[in-house]
């Protein structure tokens, strides 16, 4: 029943606003997406305490290596928009993108052993593969809702 009232009030939350909507929306969903967190991984009230400090730090670094990329992408469309195409700065900026990707992989492999200090093996083991299944229920989800529409308006 619990798990009902949860994915209910869920989609209530991620489907009353379209996306890109306010910034309360991405909040409200962030929560749900930790309650439907607590709830897989069955955390006592100490864990998840623990947990979510590790959580947050972990998302804060990753949040600064996004923005990196973010600029770089900006860089590249300047680049091409101004075309201004040169070696030595498609190197450099091929470089950082790499750069990025390996720190995002670190960054991910070292939370995850952390992680380990907090959650059992099989918390562990369902915490590596949360994310993917939460997103891919959510957008299940979102297109059973759009089939159960009809089709949209002619093009």
């Amino acid at each position: 029943m619990k798990k009902i009232i949860c994915i209910s009030l869920f989609t209530v939350i991620a489907f009353s606003q379209p996306p890109g909507g306010p910034p309360e929306n991405h909040e409200k969903a962030r929560m749900m997406k930790k309650w439907k967190l607590i709830e897989y991984l069955d955390l006592n009230e100490e864990q998840s305490e623990k947990f979510f400090i590790q959580l947050n730090a972990f998302q804060k670094e990753m949040k600064t290596i996004h923005k990196k990329n973010k600029k770089l992408q900006e860089d590249i469309h300047d680049m091409l928009e101004d075309n201004k195409v040169n070696e030595k700065k498609v190197d450099e900026l091929i470089d950082e993108y790499f750069n990025n990707e390996s720190g995002i992989l670190e960054l991910r492999h070292t939370h995850h052993k952390e992680i380990g200090s907090v959650l059992t093996a099989e918390q562990t083991i369902k915490y590596v593969i949360f994310d993917h299944k939460f997103k891919k229920k959510m957008k299940d989800q979102l297109l059973d809702k759009r089939s159960h529409r009809g089709p949209g308006p002619p093009p």
